[in-house]
């Protein structure tokens, strides 16, 4: 669409937005278009390759093109996605912004977040006579900076697991002689077992159980090494029900038992 004079010198102004299904056929390749485009794929797959450099979308996922140059895309297989084509008269400087922070292929966690000024504004290009471009403009602005405020709340979540992972590691350390397991963890941080079972299998690249025993069997070879208290004893101390169990934990982890490895550190 037309653009007018305060709208080329003030706002974000459209081109041509819309909603597609289209199949493995659906090619588009051009040296340029004048312009920027978004698009986000609701369902199927999207190639893509803008600025000489190829790429993938799928389902919840958007791309950001910059369409001076020469790009292209095309869906290999059945795919609805929704578009925009946009400019202003200082987005080069903003796109070189996005790219550098968050990149130009974003994977949404809210999907609202982009999706619902999306449909605002291919909606209303739909069915209403009358068009107002401050509105268009904002609209335009928050489907742009939907890619700066995933990346904002992506590194927000990554400090709350971050946090939570170092709680419970320190919450280990401080209580592995006691009877620990997965759902008391969990139940200690009011989260689902299997949610925090597969964010420290992510953070730790090891299972709690498996930082569990870890933390045991360190505090069973320093107090190997350090005294002189029957095996007995210490696998009763870093919480091992028997000394049988605790024998066999600590030759499989270590490679040795631990009488032997009582006498290879003092010897």
């Amino acid at each position: 669409m037309r653009a007018s004079p305060n709208a080329l010198k003030l706002y974000y102004y459209l081109d041509v937005c819309g909603h597609i299904y289209s199949g493995p056929l659906y090619k588009i390749n051009r040296k340029t278009y004048n312009d920027y485009l978004l698009i986000y794929v609701e369902k199927g797959c999207m190639d893509f390759v803008n600025e000489e450099i190829p790429g993938q979308i799928g389902p919840g996922q958007a791309f950001l093109m910059n369409c001076h140059a020469q790009h292209s895309y095309s869906t290999p297989v059945d795919t609805e996605f929704w578009y925009v084509h946009f400019d202003h008269h200082d987005m080069e400087s903003f796109y070189q912004h996005i790219k550098e922070t968050s990149g130009i292929v974003c994977t949404f966690s809210n999907n609202s977040l982009i999706l619902d000024p999306l449909k605002l504004l291919v909606s209303h290009l739909k069915y209403q006579k009358q068009f107002s471009e401050s509105w268009m403009s904002r609209q335009i602005y928050a489907i742009i900076t939907s890619f700066l405020v995933e990346q904002d709340n992506a590194q927000q979540n990554l400090r709350i697991e971050h946090k939570l992972i170092t709680q419970v590691m320190e919450y280990i350390e401080a209580h592995y002689p006691e009877d620990l397991s997965l759902d008391k963890l969990a139940a200690q941080y009011g989260v689902s077992q299997h949610y925090l079972s597969h964010l420290f299998k992510r953070c730790t690249g090891q299972s709690p159980y498996d930082y569990i025993i870890l933390t045991r069997l360190n505090r069973a070879k320093q107090l190997l090494a350090s005294t002189e208290r029957s095996v007995f004893d210490i696998a009763y101390d870093v919480g091992y029900s028997s000394d049988t169990g605790f024998i066999n934990s600590f030759t499989k982890k270590i490679g040795i038992s631990p009488r032997k490895f009582r006498l290879y550190y003092n010897s």
